[in-house]
């Protein structure tokens, strides 16, 4: 069973992270959908996020630790992988 997080229930630093990520790099956060998610099922595996631009292409990310899937996220933005 998986257990799905929105936006506003992540951890309010990755939030705020995020945030100045699309900030630094010409986005608005709510040009995306952020969803994040633990498969119960598979504990070896962790939490992960998946971040999707509205009319475009999703990328989801490994969140075990605190911050990484932001900084992973940061790279896709830098290569223009969202534009």
């Amino acid at each position: 069973m998986e257990q799905r997080q929105g936006f506003r229930e992540l951890p309010a630093g990755e939030q705020a992270a995020f945030e100045l990520a699309c900030e630094r790099y010409g986005f608005a956060p709510t040009q995306f959908e952020i969803t994040g998610f633990t498969e119960e099922t598979d504990v070896a595996h962790g939490r992960f996020v998946t971040v999707r631009r509205y009319g475009g292409r999703a990328q989801s990310y490994h969140a075990d630790c605190v911050g990484q899937w932001v900084r992973e996220f940061e790279v896709d933005l830098t290569c223009r992988f969202f534009k």
